[in-house]
């Protein structure tokens, strides 16, 4: 099994993740508002989910920043996730992006989905649970339509043989390119 951070450290992959999030953060993402009979859009600029996603979903981060990670999340490891925060009234206020190794989605009766997110720092973990409606989750693919596949793990023997050859190619340029061994003509 291939790490997500092995898989970066190959040039192709880091090219690659590096494109795709930096382009898909810089892209306009507008809200539009549907009008009752669903027939036209209007802008809605005056939102606050508009501020969002256009400017800051939270305090620590820009929306290309935040767009960005999501991105390289989903790359890596096929899902990304975000703590969606409500105000007093119930109204999207930020958007707090989770670890993806810190949740876990469970399936439980009646095909109810909870995601169980640890918190904390080694030592003082807690895990909280949360409902579909506290949690932002983008996926890739999917084979169960709940979790994303992991494009690392599922070409984690392609980028395996990758990081080899990689490393075999190292090892001979730092030997000068010279070939050891004798060879001997009759």
């Amino acid at each position: 099994a291939v790490s997500s951070e092995a898989a970066m450290r190959l040039s192709t992959v880091y090219a690659c993740i590096k494109v795709l999030s930096e382009t898909v953060s810089t892209l306009p993402c507008h809200l539009y508002k549907l009008s009752t009979d669903r027939m036209t859009r209007t802008h809605a600029f005056n939102d606050i989910l508009h501020t969002l996603v256009m400017r800051a979903p939270n305090y620590w981060q820009t929306a290309q920043e935040f767009w960005q990670m999501q991105v390289v999340n989903l790359c890596l490891r096929g899902n990304s996730y975000s703590y969606i925060v409500r105000g007093e009234s119930g109204r999207v206020v930020a958007l707090h992006p989770i670890p993806v190794d810190s949740v876990s989605v469970h399936v439980e009766a009646q095909n109810r989905i909870t995601y169980n997110v640890t918190i904390g720092e080694k030592g003082r973990q807690r895990t909280e649970v949360f409902a579909p409606q506290e949690i932002l989750h983008f996926k890739t693919m999917s084979l169960d339509g709940i979790t994303g596949i992991s494009p690392i793990s599922y070409q984690g023997h392609l980028l395996g043989g990758a990081i080899k050859q990689r490393d075999h190619r190292n090892s001979v340029f730092a030997n000068g390119s010279t070939p050891r061994g004798v060879r001997q003509v009759d």
